[in-house]
């Protein structure tokens, strides 16, 4: 949705540091909160529970618990997220307010329904205990709530509110596990508790917030089911790009450089932490997509599809098309600059800094997969940004293959490191090559595409998903009714 990138460009344009600050620490908070959060907690805990004399196997069960919960729910939500978030969007585009909150409450269900088949079997059977599985699983139901709620407070201008909630929950979440910690509590379950309490407070105030921006309802919750249906490609999409993120970590836990925690689960120190601050270089580019490529780019989009649907003339059409085609070459050219300088930022100086502190034992061999995996998502983000704006022009086939090309070649550059015996940097080149087909495929296909813009928009021709008179259809047609 791009209404949060035209909203927060207004702060950008009052030309202070105040502003400026605010406006990125928003967007970071709107787009990459809970992730930050995540980044946040597992480190706080982590040093909190050393504090209080708790044993390296103690918190890495606390690490290990809260990444598998984060992973899977991410998982299930990237699964449904981009169809529901289609929909939202035409709801708003159509002016139908009303019809948001009940389809996040119909989303919520269902990835709630669809997460606990799933990941309630695994961690009962994963050896982790009653009460540790009992405390993972309700971490990643309240995750995938917390996902969801994300999804939709793009829609809320209330920025100010938004930083406030994101402060409270890691607040709440450290302050909890001080007081937690010291109790008699086992300190494992202190820890959980506390993080728990932390996403509680930000999925509490998220809420509030959308109830204030939406506060009448109307129409099913499960309305947005329809869309399955429309566009069966995205939730592929969403589950491709999934694969490609995170497979990598699961067959590093499986290779020799992973270790058993406790009962079936693993991690890989090594690689996870590497890992995890290389993600960090894909904020900024993720941020800058919303706060200037989409903002500088849909405005002409919005022109000439506008002329297209109210019968422009044929010269005004190729004018416009002419303007949209630059704008989006040139915001796309600086947002993969970016990216670039981002990255050679982060893998240079991050690097230095993590040696120097001697952060989880970080050597030469961790320093060398650092610099890997801060390319690889480097590339993945610029890819991502190319993604997106297929998504403007409808185009899902070809993100659908660009991303089976990304979940092949991240799956199976890690297989084939694990089979060949390769040492630990080897993995890093896993999602570097599976970004690189991303990248290359995604702006092969978004090239072709513009390239003969008036015919793909005019030639193409609706998908038959499901027959009206199957028995399918009129199972799940009650679903989505909206009289």
């Amino acid at each position: 949705m791009a209404g949060i990138g035209f909203e927060l460009n207004r702060l950008f344009n009052r030309k202070s540091l105040i502003s400026f600050i605010g406006a990125y620490t928003a967007a970071a908070m709107v787009f990459t909160g809970p992730m930050l959060l995540g980044v946040v907690l597992l480190f706080s805990v982590r040093l909190i529970s050393a504090m209080s004399g708790a044993s390296l196997h103690d918190q890495d069960i606390i690490v290990v618990i809260i990444t598998y919960a984060l992973i899977a729910s991410m998982l299930v939500n990237n699964i449904f997220s981009t169809t529901v978030t289609r929909y939202v969007s035409d709801m708003l585009y159509t002016e139908k307010p009303k019809r948001v909150m009940p389809s996040l409450h119909g989303a919520i269900t269902v990835q709630l329904g669809f997460g606990a088949l799933l990941y309630g079997p695994f961690m009962y059977f994963s050896g982790a205990g009653p009460l540790y599985g009992a405390l993972g699983f309700a971490l990643f139901c309240e995750l995938i709530v917390v996902w969801n709620l994300i999804s939709y407070i793009s829609a809320v201008k209330d920025f100010v509110r938004i930083i406030l909630v994101f402060a409270m929950g890691v607040a709440s979440a450290i302050a909890s596990a001080f007081i937690l910690v010291f109790t008699k509590i086992d300190p494992i379950a202190a820890m959980l508790i506390a993080v728990y309490l932390g996403y509680g407070v930000m999925a509490l105030g998220y809420y509030d917030a959308l109830k204030r921006y939406f506060p009448e309802n109307e129409g099913r919750p499960f309305v947005f089911v329809e869309y399955f249906f429309r566009n069966p490609q995205l939730s592929l999409i969403g589950l491709f790009l999934s694969i490609g993120m995170f497979s990598h970590f699961v067959i590093v836990w499986l290779s020799p450089f992973g270790k058993p925690i406790i009962g079936l689960l693993r991690s890989a120190p090594m690689y996870d932490v590497p890992a995890l601050f290389a993600f960090v270089s894909t904020l900024m580019t993720t941020i800058n997509f919303s706060t200037t490529t989409e903002v500088f780019f849909y405005p002409a989009y919005k022109n000439y599809y506008g002329l297209l649907n109210t019968n422009g003339s044929l010269q005004a059409i190729e004018l416009a098309e002419r303007d949209m085609l630059i704008i989006l070459k040139r915001e796309l050219t600086y947002l993969i600059f970016k990216q670039f300088v981002v990255t050679l930022l982060v893998s240079t100086i991050g690097s230095a800094i993590l040696s120097e502190a001697s952060f989880a034992g970080f050597n030469a061999t961790t320093r060398g997969l650092f610099r890997v995996l801060c390319v690889g998502y480097g590339l993945y983000a610029s890819a991502n940004g190319i993604l997106m704006i297929l998504f403007y022009f409808a185009n899902y086939r070809d993100a659908l293959v660009s991303t089976l090309l990304f979940a092949i070649g991240t799956c199976g550059s890690a297989l084939y490191f694990q089979f060949s015996g390769a040492t630990l940097p080897f993995y890093g080149f896993s999602i570097m090559g599976g970004a690189v087909l991303m990248y290359i495929s995604a702006m092969f296909f978004l090239w072709n595409y513009t390239r003969r813009l008036q015919y793909n928009i005019f030639s193409k021709q609706p998908l038959l998903v499901i027959e009206k008179h199957g028995k399918l259809y009129r199972a799940l047609e009650w679903l989505w009714k909206d009289k």
